[in-house]
């Protein structure tokens, strides 16, 4: 069959077995084969040789800390691919070069087109077939390992220097570990996947160390005792060399502004920090994201920049400075509308709710907060409402498109403070609601996965044109609606 758009490219993609909207498998070999991403990838040529590598697993952080390493080769001057996972709004987001361009000396970051894919796919497709007439020797691949493949050839195709791949899942049976990186990465390590990585640190920081390779470079976030032991373990029988930040590189607030409080000072949106890296010391920083956690991600980056150096590969201070401040990474405490604040996290997990809890009580006040809410059923969703619910005046539970949404009346049960609840079918209904209460001094929040948090921005993207189009009747009075469309163009 010919795929004539893309269209069809993505719905043959999304055809195989998608690990990201099912959960019913166990983390194994007999469901991740990493033989099986080989042989497809041999089947095509084995694109993913030749290029250089630098590879990030962990619970949280790993997206942002991928990003961070991307704009700063940039700024440097070199060509980066940039393979990261989920997408918000488009496929073509997990896949993208990030490169300085020579006139304007910009940063410009250019997604794969949909022709692009339309032509990969269409040179997969006979690998997959070759595959699947071989079922019992060589199953057929899931959607992942196919996005994985399709990357990889990208970059082959367009010849970047670098290629900075964020993990999917786990780590040891990711189809991403097929590579041999300059330096590996581990983030943030706490209990998430719990079902399919294990139900404590040890297990979890087994699965995640499982990118690291023999000699290899190791960066790593600060991590609890219980995962630090074993990634420590895991380097020291690889023959790894492991830096730490809080040991080997250190992070802070700029030492001028002499303040007794350890947030970090805000600007434009933003913060300034400072690190005391593993070679020399890098001042007057400033990252445009939120949050104390995206500073050690941050100290993570540099690091895993500075560890290039064992390569021969020198990245400037200046490039850093610049890369790190013209990063672009929505979905992360994305400020979009102001008068009320409309505020977007991923937060998916009980740590990353907790981040979002501090970086909401330090960056922002409000009068009061309308929590616009959606958590996947296989998360802890007990976990994430003791750390959301206390700031909430309102929590309005919703449903994300994605089949693994947990159902908003049964995460309603678990909720003490019933008056607080409101129940909506979809992120319509649910926004259109807290726009209908809001006053221009509150803040919504809408989080709990990135699923929600893509289809707020797709429903977002219409406000400039019809700001009442995804506000339902029952739940804004027409009296209402003018006012709050004048709103919104703030």
């Amino acid at each position: 069959m010919t795929l004539f758009n893309y269209k069809q490219a993505i719905f043959y993609l999304d055809s195989f077995t998608d690990y990201e909207k099912i959960r019913d498998y166990h983390y194994d070999s007999s469901y991740f084969n990493l033989n099986r991403v080989r042989y497809l990838l041999s089947l095509l040529g084995n694109p993913q040789q030749g290029l250089k590598y630098i590879h990030i697993a962990g619970t949280k952080g790993k997206g942002s800390t991928a990003v961070m390493v991307t704009y700063s080769l940039a700024a440097e001057g070199y060509k980066v691919g940039l393979f990261t996972s989920p997408h918000l709004k488009d496929f073509r987001e997990r896949i993208k070069v990030i490169s300085k361009k020579q006139k304007s000396k910009e940063i410009k970051e250019e997604l794969i087109s949909e022709r692009e894919v339309c032509g990969l796919v269409a040179k997969i497709r006979p690998g997959v077939n070759k595959m699947q007439s071989f079922a019992d020797s060589h199953p057929q691949p899931t959607t992942f390992e196919l996005y994985t493949a399709l990357a990889f050839l990208f970059f082959a195709q367009m010849k970047v220097d670098f290629v900075v791949l964020e993990v999917g899942l786990g780590g040891r049976l990711d189809a991403t570990n097929v590579v041999e990186p300059l330096v590996c990465a581990i983030t943030s390590l706490s209990l998430d996947h719990t079902q399919e990585l294990g139900n404590n640190l040890r297990d979890i920081a087994k699965e995640k160390a499982g990118i690291i390779k023999k000699g290899s470079l190791v960066m790593s976030s600060p991590q609890k005792d219980e995962a630090l032991k074993v990634i420590k373990k895991v380097c020291k029988e690889r023959e790894a060399r492991m830096s730490l930040v809080g040991r080997d590189l250190r992070v802070g607030a700029p030492l001028r502004t002499k303040r007794k409080s350890p947030l970090i000072p805000l600007k434009k949106g933003g913060q300034s920090f400072e690190v005391r890296g593993i070679f020399q010391d890098y001042k007057d920083l400033f990252i445009p994201l939120l949050g104390r956690h995206q500073l050690i991600n941050a100290a993570v980056a540099i690091g895993i920049l500075e560890l290039l150096r064992f390569h021969n590969i020198i990245i400037s201070q200046e490039a850093i400075k610049e890369g790190l401040s013209k990063i672009i990474w929505p979905g992360r405490l994305q400020i979009i509308k102001k008068k009320p604040l409309i505020v977007l996290d991923g937060a998916h997990n009980v740590e990353s709710a907790k981040a979002l809890k501090e970086a909401i009580r330090e960056n922002f006040s409000y009068k009061d907060l309308f929590l616009i809410l959606s958590i996947f059923k296989d998360k802890d969703v007990a976990g994430i409402i003791r750390q959301l619910s206390p700031l909430s005046s309102k929590i309005i539970l919703t449903s994300a498109k994605s089949g693994r949404s947990a159902k908003p009346e049964d995460i309603a049960k678990i909720i003490k403070s019933k008056e607080k609840i409101i129940i909506t079918k979809d992120i319509k209904e649910a926004l259109g609601y807290a726009l209908s209460k809001a006053s221009p001094k509150d803040l919504i929040c809408i989080t709990g996965s990135f699923h929600l948090v893509g289809e707020a921005l797709l429903l977002l993207q219409e406000i400039p044109y019809n700001p009442n189009c995804f506000v339902s009747t029952h739940s804004m009075p027409k009296s209402d609606q003018k006012s709050r469309a004048s709103l919104l163009r703030t």
